[in-house]
């Protein structure tokens, strides 16, 4: 059930853009489908491989996993290791996504630092 049905309105706004962000998401998924194709029979048939094809298709797949992160994210439908999550009660499991937020951002921010 989406946002929008648990309110009973219409889409927010927010809900519209996520939305056209998966679409668009979508989008560049096909884009790196008809380029990788292009790149493969024009390599295999025509000697001719496709200039930039691997930068291209490199640049959308880093715009399909950030458009439809946002999406994803509102729906609770992307991909989590849930081994440890399904087993207890649902304070426990709050509490271990608690953790794991927190073990996450403590990463990043490392990360930064040791790239500063």
């Amino acid at each position: 059930m989406t946002l929008a049905a648990k309110t009973g309105g219409g889409p927010s706004i927010l809900l519209r853009a996520e939305r056209a962000a998966a679409l668009c998401a979508a989008i560049a998924m096909l884009g790196m489908m008809l380029i990788g194709t292009a790149d493969v029979i024009g390599t295999a048939a025509l000697n001719r491989p496709l200039p930039g094809a691997f930068e291209l298709t490199e640049a959308l797949m880093v715009a399909t996993v950030f458009l439809a992160l946002a999406l994803s994210q509102r729906e609770g439908r992307q991909i989590r290791v849930e081994i440890l999550a399904s087993r207890p009660d649902r304070r426990d499991a709050q509490c271990i996504g608690v953790r794991g937020h927190r073990l996450v951002w403590m990463d990043r921010c490392g990360r930064k630092l040791a790239n500063w």
